[in-house]
């Protein structure tokens, strides 16, 4: 006849911090949860969502590889025995960061929305430059490098500071190294 003792002080699952990262600079982590310090009790990783490979599923900082875009939900998992299993998750969201997303209009109404011309992941490109022209051909804007902060003002000649009209201006945003500039229109309303 066997007798099992069961430590009823082991602490609930921590599976660890979540976190956001740019897929372009992930270069792979390790899973860090809470260790299991009882021979009798046993922790295991599980994938929820998304894609990985867990090294080691049972030891509670093992190495994961092979994440794809979007989120990667994990759940660490720690049973011990009669005294119960409990269930801790989290989350590795991988974006991609190195895609440009060129709004083709905005509103710099004071509103509070979509008052500054943003280019969604133009931070993670050393060069960046942006020229904007209206319907006759005159330079509105050119600020390199651009730091998503044009309100919808002209920043030449006689109007400089004052707003321009509601209209659409074309843009030529160059990110510099062998691309060819990102050209296209902007439809500016108030």
């Amino acid at each position: 006849m066997f007798i099992f003792m069961y430590d009823g002080t082991i602490l609930d699952a921590d599976a660890g911090l979540s976190g956001t990262f740019c897929d372009h600079e992930f270069t792979g982590t390790n899973l860090e949860a809470s260790p299991v310090n009882d021979p009798l009790a046993s922790g295991l990783w599980t994938i929820l969502a998304g894609n990985a490979t867990i090294s080691e599923p049972t030891n509670s900082g093992t190495p994961i590889s092979g994440l794809e875009l979007g989120a990667n939900i994990f759940q660490w998992t720690v049973s011990n025995g009669v005294c119960g299993t409990t269930s801790d998750t989290l989350s590795i969201l991988l974006e991609d960061c190195l895609t440009l997303v060129i709004p083709d209009a905005f509103s710099p109404n004071g509103d509070g929305t979509n008052d500054v011309y943003v280019i969604r992941n133009l931070e993670y490109y050393d060069v960046r430059s942006l020229q904007v022209f209206n319907r006759w051909g005159s330079k509105v804007l050119d600020k390199s490098p651009y730091n998503n902060d044009w309100d919808g003002t002209s920043q030449f000649g006689g109007a400089f500071g004052e707003l321009l009209p509601e209209s659409t201006y074309y843009y030529i945003l160059d990110i510099g190294g062998d691309k060819e500039p990102y050209t296209g229109y902007i439809y500016l309303r108030r």
